[in-house]
C-alpha cells in the first residue's frame, strides 16, 4: 500500500490543540465506526421503505398501492432533478441524511395508519409516499456525498490513497445495506405466514418502529469532522 507523506500529531501538539480549544485529529477507528454507524441506520430505514412498497399492492389494495408507487416515484424524481442539490449545500450531507430519513417514516407509518384507521388509508398514504419521494429525491445525493469525505478522512487518517478507502468502505456499505434489505423483507414473510387476521398491523408496527429507531439513532452520531489538524 502507497502511503502519502504526512507528519502525525505527536502529545505535545494535541496538548496544544486542547489548549486552545481546537478539534483533535480523528481517529480510524472513529472514522470507521461513524461511518458503519451511518450506514447501519441508513440501511435499516431505507430496507423499512422498500419493503413497504414491495407491499403496497398487496396489503393496500392496487388501486391504492399503484397510486402512491407513482406518487412517490414522481416526487422523487423532481426532488432529484431540481432541489436535491440545493438541500444537500443548504444543509449539508450529514444533515439532509438525519432529516431525509425522518421523512421516511412518514411513509412506513402511512402503511400502519392505513391499517388502523381504514377511514384514512388514502389519504394518508399518499401523502406518506409525496413525503418519502422527497426525501428519496436527495437522500442518495447526500449518501454519496457522506460517503466521499468519509472516505478521504479515512484516508488521510490512515496515510493511504483515498482508492483504497473508497473500496473498502464501498464494501462495508453494500454489505449493510444489501444485508438488513434482505433480512427486513424476511420479515415480512415470516410475520404475514405466521399472524392471522392482525399480520398487516403488526408487520407495519414493526416497520414504523425500525424506521423511528434508525432516524433518531442518526442523529445521534457525529457529521464528518472538517479537515484534522495535522501540522
Amino acid at each position: 500500500k502507497r502511503r502519502r507523506q504526512a507528519r502525525k500529531p505527536d502529545g505535545a501538539a494535541m496538548s496544544d490543540a486542547r489548549g486552545h480549544g481546537q478539534r483533535l485529529p480523528p481517529t480510524a477507528g472513529s472514522v470507521l465506526s461513524n461511518f458503519m454507524l451511518v450506514s447501519l441506520f441508513f440501511s435499516l430505514n431505507h430496507g423499512c421503505v422498500t419493503s413497504c412498497l414491495a407491499l403496497a399492492s398487496s396489503q393496500l389494495g392496487p388501486a391504492l398501492g399503484g397510486y402512491s408507487a407513482g406518487v412517490l416515484y414522481l416526487c422523487y424524481t423532481l426532488t432529484a432533478l431540481l432541489f436535491a442539490p440545493g438541500i444537500v449545500t443548504r444543509l449539508g450531507a450529514k444533515g439532509s441524511l438525519n432529516w431525509g430519513l425522518v421523512l421516511y417514516c412518514a411513509y412506513v407509518g402511512s402503511y400502519a395508519l392505513a391499517v388502523i384507521v381504514p377511514a384514512l388509508r388514502w389519504p394518508a398514504v399518499i401523502v406518506g409516499a409525496a413525503l418519502g419521494g422527497l426525501a428519496a429525491g436527495w437522500l442518495w445525493t447526500a449518501q454519496g456525498g457522506y460517503f466521499a469525505a468519509a472516505a478521504e478522512l479515512y484516508a488521510h487518517v490512515l496515510q493511504i490513497e483515498p482508492e483504497l478507502t473508497t473500496s473498502f468502505l464501498s464494501g462495508v456499505f453494500a454489505t449493510l445495506y444489501l444485508g438488513l434489505e434482505l433480512g427486513l423483507k424476511l420479515i415480512s414473510s415470516y410475520v404475514l405466514a405466521r399472524s392471522s387476521g392482525d399480520a398487516s398491523l403488526k408487520l407495519f408496527a414493526i416497520y414504523t418502529a425500525v424506521a423511528v429507531f434508525s432516524a433518531l439513532g442518526i442523529f445521534c452520531v457525529s457529521p464528518i469532522p472538517p479537515h484534522p489538524l495535522i501540522s
